[in-house]
């Protein structure tokens, strides 16, 4: 790209991307130098910021579509400009462009120019007849451009400090077939899926727990503030944009307490279609299909998704009983650019998204029903303030309600929770020509209705109780990034961080009636009041010689994980000859991890086209870890604490890409060392996987093997003991394959999905886990 030379903005009324910035740079002996130039590119979508030049009289209109040259999927943001006229517009969603160049310009040439792909030259004339131009993927982001998009779907990580992050394409999704959020992230080394026999799927990082893991969307915690959990089988992935895998608990933005990590859910706000339908049926009567529309206003964009599936899964001791599952999703999303005749810079803009989810689950066997609704709805406001600058501020409300019934001997037990909570997130941003700052603000409320009723009997007992919580948030990120002008290395950046956290817990209207009388310890239902200071820091540095570039990274901090209102409700017994209560302190985390990465790209070589290498080794030590456990005849859940626990790990991926990106090969490892079992059951200690990827002319193929190790865990008896429990290794085979048809403006996706195509025989209280299952989708847009 000439930096002498400034592109002219062409208006189009049918151009709808965002607005760019490209930092000019260039390549000097293997180093980065970085120029003063900006290329800025506007759409109609916010022309009115500069003043736009009269079109010449002899224009051309070229209008077309970028595509990938093996998904053959259309590409987003890709920069066309001509700099001998210096006119230039972006593609769309869709990946489409239209730009007026002058009729002289026929034999001139038009650049084409994507961070992820390889810089493509054609002449006026050659894109006025071909329509479609393909791109081809890099392995190496191209280094001779920067690009920073100002875009709706910005995440807040790139705020944070550095740290291991995996990022899967929600259209990764859509292409392959997977069947939830569960299914697509088990494919990732680091992750363990755990599924419930009424569906639910629950997910761990790094050997740790469900709750030591927060799920959030855009930003805003989907975590109950009862269980610090959340069911990833409620999600549609037809509606996220990526998911962010942010492994160990050196984040700061998402919260003190992700001991194992954060999944960020990044919303898909921009479509390439303006209306989807789909249909899946498979194995277990399992039957979904979903309703998506999406349409664009000049500078107002809105869109609607209806989902619905449901299962039947027999067991396979008494068949004539099942599990049952019906599951509803609806979500609708506005977005209003406005005051878009400011000064050329980040644009004003208003998001607001609303999704409710709805499950419904039976098991006829033990007679059990349960229901959920979770709702929520958040407003996103970017907007620049004068003297304060660039703003942006978070505001999300969550509803969510459970029901179950079980039936047992001496009659049903009840459980209902009602919980409500308030989020709000307040984010500054300060750029220097040194240190870049970040302050953040956060708060949330939550108000919980928790009820539970049991039947006449030795143990019976009733409950319920009106906990609420007050949580506040204060955090500082300074970022210090220096150029090294005589080293391996051409970038060294230093980060820390420094985060308070004050929480204060209130219970009303608690009532309990035990049986016997006295059986309850108290001590449980009181205020607290709990403060943390946290403090992380980060150091990486980054190299980069011709097609290969390398980074390491080190870093180090400290977490407080607070107790869930629901450990707090953990209700012991005297007759179970349960010790000790649970010791209501703050959980305490220390970690630190060293990792590398190194990608390498062979443009020449006819098949071999790069590889790429990541590796971290990392420590967590656990001060009053939270252990959980059940005792027998008492259908309740019980906590207490190990005062310390440990989990080392190692973590490696490597990648071999082939056929100019065609095929993909992924090898990953991980393998922890849990040095306390009953703090974290049943949890898995090593991984394997192995991916084979083939895209080609649309036709994607995938082959995906993995290996899970032992799983141990401890029961707990009525003697205060506890007995050890073993779940056998085993690994498997999954499938897929799919297709895109194009007829016209309709798009056509078929998928075919084969899950444990080694069938093993292995059942769960009855029900089969590792049986093979088939899924098929198909999928129409417009």
């Amino acid at each position: 790209m000439d930096p002498e030379k400034t592109p002219r903005i062409v208006a189009d009324p049918l151009q709808a991307a965002p607005f760019i910035k490209l930092p000019i740079c260039s390549m000097k002996s293997g180093h980065i130098t970085y120029k003063s130039g900006f290329f800025r590119i506007f759409p109609l979508l916010i022309a009115t910021i500069l003043p736009v030049q009269p079109s010449y009289s002899g224009d051309i209109l070229l209008q077309g579509r970028v595509r990938d040259r093996n998904t053959h999927t259309p590409l987003a943001h890709v920069n066309i400009f001509l700099k001998q006229y210096g006119v230039g517009t972006t593609t769309d969603a869709s990946g489409s462009f239209r730009l007026q160049v002058p009729e002289e310009a026929l034999g001139d040439t038009l650049s084409f120019r994507h961070v992820g792909y390889e810089i493509r030259k054609l002449t006026v004339l050659q894109v006025q007849k071909q329509k479609t131009v393909y791109l081809q993927p890099r392995v190496i982001p191209l280094p001779a451009v920067s690009v920073e998009a100002l875009r709706q779907d910005a995440s807040p990580i790139r705020l944070d400090l550095p740290q291991t992050i995996a990022t899967i394409s929600g259209r990764e999704f859509v292409l392959r077939g997977y069947l939830d959020a569960g299914d697509l992230l088990r494919t990732d080394y680091a992750v363990q899926v755990e599924e419930t026999l009424s569906g639910k799927k629950l997910l761990g990082l790094r050997g740790g727990n469900p709750d030591d893991v927060t799920i959030a969307i855009a930003g805003i915690p989907l975590n109950s503030t009862l269980t610090r959990r959340f069911d990833l089988s409620l999600l549609n992935l037809d509606d996220i944009q990526q998911i962010e895998i942010i492994r160990g608990s050196n984040s700061t933005i998402f919260g003190a307490e992700a001991f194992s990590g954060v999944i960020n859910l990044v919303p898909q706000l921009s479509r390439d279609y303006t209306l989807r339908f789909q249909q899946r049926f498979g194995t277990y009567r399992n039957g979904a299909f979903g309703l998506q529309g999406h349409r664009d206003f000049s500078t107002v964009q809105a869109s609607l998704s209806l989902f619905r599936s449901g299962w039947n899964r027999p067991f396979t001791d008494e068949p004539t009983h099942q599990l049952t599952n019906r599951t509803a999703y609806l979500q609708g999303m506005f977005r209003w650019i406005f005051n878009t005749k400011k000064p050329p810079g980040r644009p004003n803009r208003i998001t607001m998204l609303w999704t409710q989810m709805q499950t419904a689950y039976e098991n006829t066997r033990d007679r059990e029903n349960m229901t959920s609704h979770h709702r929520l709805f958040f407003v996103h406001l970017e907007k620049s303030l004068p003297v304060v600058g660039p703003l942006s501020l978070l505001a999300g409300a969550n509803d969510a309600t459970s029901d179950q019934s079980l039936r047992m001997n001496a009659g049903t037990t009840q459980i209902s929770a009602a919980e409500r909570s308030f989020h709000v997130r307040l984010l500054k941003e300060f750029v220097t020509r040194g240190p870049h700052f970040t302050f953040g603000y956060q708060y949330r409320f939550s108000r919980l209705h928790f009820r539970e009723t049991h039947p006449n009997g030795q143990n019976a007992f009733f409950l319920s109780t009106r906990p609420q919580r007050n949580h506040h948030g204060l955090f500082a990120i300074v970022h210090w990034t220096e150029a090294l002008s005589k080293s391996p290395f051409q970038l060294a950046e230093i980060s820390t961080s420094l985060r308070y956290d004050y929480i204060h817990d209130a219970q009303f209207d608690t009532e309990l009636h035990l049986n016997p009388p006295g059986a309850y310890r108290p001590g449980i239902f009181v205020d607290n009041r709990w403060s943390a200071l946290t403090a992380k820091f980060g150091f990486q540095i980054t190299g980069y010689r011709k097609d290969l570039l390398y980074k390491a990274y080190f870093n180090f901090g400290t977490n407080t994980k607070f107790p869930t209102l629901f450990q707090q409700m953990s209700v012991p017994y005297r007759r179970a000859d349960l010790a000790h209560l649970p010791r209501l302190d703050p959980e305490k985390n220390r970690s630190w991890e060293i990792g590398v990465d190194i990608l390498r790209e062979v443009s020449q070589h006819p098949r071999f086209f790069g590889w790429q290498f990541s590796a971290s080794i990392f420590q967590n030590y656990y001060d009053n870890k939270f252990r959980l456990f059940t005792a027998p005849g008492i259908p309740f859940t019980f906590y207490d604490n190990t005062f310390a626990a440990r989990i080392a790990g190692m973590e490696t991926m490597g990648r071999v890409y082939l056929f100019r990106k065609k095929l993909t090969m992924e090898f990953g490892l991980s393998r922890y060392f849990i040095s306390e079992r009953a703090a974290f059951p049943f949890k898995v200690d090593s991984k394997r996987t192995f991916s084979l990827k083939i895209d080609h002319a649309g036709y994607r193929i995938q082959v995906f093997w993995f290996y899970e190790g032992n799983q141990y865990g401890w029961v707990r008896t009525t003697a205060g003991l506890y007995e050890s429990v073993e779940i056998p290794a085993f690994s498997n085979v999954d499938f897929y394959a799919g297709k895109t048809f194009e007829l016209g403006r309709l798009r056509l996706n078929l998928n075919l999905t084969l899950r444990n195509l080694r069938s093993d025989p292995y059942t769960l209280e009855g029900l089969s886990l590792r049986d093979r299952r088939y899924m098929a989708v198909l999928a129409a847009e417009i």
